[in-house]
């Protein structure tokens, strides 16, 4: 795929490919403290955030439980598309 590219574009990728190796080269000591930095603030977040999403989850849930006694459950989908799709394009 790489073969396809221009002959400027795979340089720049070369260009590029030669910056970040030698940044990761030269900043190694450092770089199991950023993996450290980036585990600790993916597990932080996670576990900050997870309550609100188990409460989005039950509600759905719950919701959904609801419906299964309407007689046709899809048509409450639809709208709730509908006004989705429509405050994506506005």
């Amino acid at each position: 795929m790489l073969r396809e590219l221009p002959a400027k574009k795979q340089v720049e990728f070369l260009i590029y490919a030669a910056l970040a190796i030698s940044v990761f080269a030269l900043n190694a000591p450092r770089l199991s403290w950023a993996l450290g930095g980036i585990w600790l603030c993916d597990f932080v977040t996670y576990y900050h955030d997870r309550p609100e999403c188990i409460r989005h989850l039950y509600a759905a849930a719950k919701t959904l439980d609801e419906l299964r006694q309407f007689r046709a459950p899809w048509a409450w989908a639809l709208p709730a598309m509908m006004w989705a799709l429509i405050k994506r394009l506005m």
